[in-house]
């Protein structure tokens, strides 16, 4: 099996080799496969986070030991989460979780589509409650009424330039016409 792989492969393998033995003869050449990843090592430790940050939770402290209170305030005090939720039993937690699936299916492309659209600060306070999708929905809607009318203006601007362009331009044929006819006399072959 081993050696049909590789005689499958073997051209394969046969241009890779190549391929880096010609790489490694060139200085310059070594230097753009090697640095990039380093380079992109170092920016990306620094610039990308995988932290998880404003997360809405919901808590039911049936034990009420002074171990969970401690354990709340540790999650309040957190900066990954922005709201806490606080239920008094199980059925007042159902309650809340099923109102929390029911409008995450109705919201949840209408957010996928807002999110692209809204500033960062909008988002937070959205998903810190401040805002509901009635607002966001309203708030991106001026927008994009804004942004129509600021191309409806440059567009109309720029079609009265045209129009000015176009009087200017009948101006000058005739100006030209008119120094060909008077200058030159009459030629039937002048355009």
């Amino acid at each position: 099996m081993f050696e049909k792989l590789k005689r499958k492969y073997l051209p394969l393998i046969s241009l890779i080799k190549k391929e880096f033995h010609t790489i490694w003869q060139d200085k310059r050449s070594r230097a753009v496969i090697f640095l990039p990843p380093v380079l992109q090592l170092f920016v990306f430790s620094y610039a990308a986070t995988l932290d998880i940050e404003n997360i809405r939770a919901g808590v039911l402290n049936e034990d009420n030991s002074e171990i969970s209170r401690e354990f709340i305030r540790e999650i309040q005090t957190s900066r990954y989460f922005s709201k806490i939720y606080y239920f008094k039993n199980n059925k007042e937690l159902k309650k809340a979780l099923d109102d929390l699936k029911q409008q995450d299916k109705s919201n949840i492309l209408d957010l996928w589509y807002y999110k692209e659209k809204l500033t960062n600060t909008q988002l937070k306070k959205y998903n810190n409650n401040d805002l509901t999708l009635e607002q966001l929905k309203e708030i991106l809607k001026n927008k994009i009424i804004k942004e129509y009318e600021k191309r409806k203006e440059k567009e109309l601007k720029r079609i009265e330039t045209i129009e000015q362009a176009n009087e200017k331009t009948t101006v000058i044929n005739i100006s030209i016409n008119w120094i060909k006819n008077s200058t030159w006399g009459y030629n039937p072959h002048a355009t």
